[in-house]
């Protein structure tokens, strides 16, 4: 008897133990992803403001070759 009920005890206790772990990986994975998204976007916006300024240099090499 006292065997059945430590060994539910034991159960019980590892359920929780699992239950916290997971409140703590879950979040940190998610994280994980967010940095990931941001670097993504931050590499699609310097593309895009290297695009604009690659534009830029053409159009002001176009007008400074009109003007000489």
């Amino acid at each position: 008897m006292d065997e059945t009920i430590i060994l539910g005890f034991l159960i019980l206790a590892s359920i929780t133990v699992f239950i916290i772990s997971l409140y703590i990986v879950i979040p940190t994975l998610m994280t994980g992803n967010k940095n990931e998204i941001e670097e993504d976007r931050k590499k699609e916006l310097k593309s895009l403001t290297l695009s604009k300024e690659t534009i830029k240099n053409e159009k002001t090499l176009g007008t400074e070759l009109n003007k000489a």
